[in-house]
């Protein structure tokens, strides 16, 4: 019996449970690459805002450049009388200057006052478009529904 355990298929177990491991490896060791010689770090304005939450990279073509868009989920983006947080995105060029974001204007077209925009979290989920429109860039940013 014991013979039985150590034995699939005629093969020993240890042998099959290395094939296993040698065909996934590859899979999880191939997920993500980081340079670490040359970082990009951007820092944003606002204390607390959770600035780098989520980041996308965005090409533009008109002018030919790449910005990284990046959420700020608890930041101040709809000027208001109580600062409200509603959340915000940033535009950064891929440079190695950590404070060269700007904010990405939105248009309200709802009403503030009477509608909930306090924590709104703007910016929670950021995703890029590829557009060869001269409109300029197209991207958006997600908050969380009520």
């Amino acid at each position: 019996m014991p013979n039985t355990l150590t034995r699939v298929w005629g093969r020993p177990l240890l042998l099959l449970g290395y094939a296993l491991w040698l065909t996934l490896a590859p899979l999880r060791c191939a997920a993500f690459n980081l340079d670490t010689k040359f970082v990009v770090l951007k820092k944003g304005k606002t204390p607390d805002s959770y600035f780098g939450f989520s980041v996308a990279l965005h090409h533009q073509f008109n002018p030919e450049r790449y910005l990284i868009l990046t959420g700020a989920p608890r930041d101040v983006a709809i000027k208001m009388d109580n600062k409200t947080r509603t959340g915000a995105m940033y535009a950064c060029p891929l440079t190695a200057v950590p404070n060269d974001c700007t904010q990405v204007d939105f248009q309200v077209k709802s009403d503030p006052q009477n509608n909930i925009v306090e924590d709104m979290w703007l910016g929670v989920v950021v995703a890029s478009q590829p557009s060869r429109e001269t409109s300029g860039p197209c991207f958006s940013g997600c908050s969380k529904s009520i």
